[in-house]
């Protein structure tokens, strides 16, 4: 084991002043190797964590050549002459290293047995530094909890009012929707009885025709004979043919516009064709090509697909708007020049 030695002169009996600057500081090396500063006397006293090493002296005698380590301290007296003494242990080098081994292990225990009561009051989350920065933490979490429940509140409260709101909406939409159907199917239903009524009032007035016409031929007295005279006969032959050629002249206008898809369209309880817009009421002249019939009408009804016309023998027609579209059937307005002849001529119509 290596010792630096310190040889200390030899003084005479005199005691060394308390405050001289002449004290002196031994350094021993430990069993590694390692130097141990020696601590100053004029320091306060150490930590309860620090090691206590002292201020130790190392006298060299003459006799032996013996390695002597003094551990001492200077004390001063109350007077200023510096009359201390100073005591003086004498140890082995064995002995120091022992000493400053079992001083470490002390102090190595009283760090882990720190280290250990640090470890446990964590666990146990009593540690007054954690409970601070805990504490912290709570705070922020508390914070940023209320923040979101608020917000949630928020866009609950909102989500709320957009959902009554398109409920308000979509339950007005829907009254409204019904309130229209009911009138458009009242409206039907009541066009629907008026023509109706009026096929009922056209249809007794043909059957009672037709039994006044069975009944007739019963009569014992013949109907009596309208002999016309040759001027009468020639106005109505020239009546006649001027009509046929005014006829022939509009087929042969309607089989040349044929060819053209004309315009036929129902639009609220209106009929569009060509140029013009027929309504209920309205008077008109149909030429019905696949049945060789014409005739002048009015018009009773109208709906999407077809045209109910009276004809002036008090008969119900129905016009289909596809024959109109296609040009099967052929709608056109009754002049005032058309309606006098016909009403000196009657129905064409078989």
């Amino acid at each position: 084991m290596s010792t630096i030695m310190v040889e200390q002169p030899r003084q005479s009996g005199m005691a060394t002043p308390a405050g001289s600057s002449s004290a002196v500081k031994s350094q021993t090396s430990s069993a590694n190797g390692t130097k141990e500063p020696a601590s100053n006397a004029s320091n306060a006293s150490p930590e309860p964590m620090d090691v206590d090493m002292g201020q130790r002296e190392v006298e060299n005698t003459s006799a032996n050549s013996t390695n002597v380590v003094i551990n001492g301290k200077l004390k001063a007296g109350a007077s200023s002459t510096a009359d201390a003494t100073t005591k003086r242990n004498l140890e082995s080098p064995s002995e120091t290293s022992r000493k400053l081994v079992e001083q470490a292990k002390r102090r190595l225990q009283i760090q882990m047995q720190f280290v250990e009561n640090a470890r446990r009051k964590i666990l146990d989350e009593t540690h007054p530094d954690m409970t601070e920065r805990l504490q912290a933490l709570i705070e922020e979490r508390d914070r940023l909890l209320h923040l979101a429940k608020q917000r949630s509140d928020y866009f609950q409260h909102g989500t709320t009012v957009i959902f009554d709101y398109e409920c308000d909406e979509a339950n007005s939409e829907y009254e409204l929707n019904c309130e229209k159907l009911r009138q458009d199917m009242l409206e039907e239903i009541h066009h629907e009885m008026e023509i109706l009524h009026d096929q009922r009032k056209g249809g007794h007035s043909y059957d009672t025709a037709q039994k006044i016409k069975k009944r007739a031929g019963g009569y014992v007295f013949q109907p009596l004979e309208n002999k016309l005279g040759q001027s009468e006969i020639d106005h109505d032959v020239r009546e006649l043919t001027s009509v046929y050629e005014a006829t022939k002249k509009r087929r042969m206008e309607f089989d040349t516009d044929r060819e053209v898809t004309p315009v036929a369209k129902y639009y609220r309880n209106k009929f569009l064709y060509r140029d013009w817009i027929f309504q209920e009421g309205d008077e008109v002249y149909v030429l019905n090509y696949p049945a060789s019939s014409e005739y002048a009408a009015v018009i009773c009804g109208i709906t999407p697909t077809e045209l109910l016309v009276l004809s002036e023998k008090g008969k119900y027609y129905r016009l289909v708007i596809m024959d109109i579209r296609q040009g099967r059937v052929v709608l056109t307005t009754l002049s005032s020049e058309q309606a006098a002849s016909r009403d000196d001529l009657g129905d064409a119509s078989p």
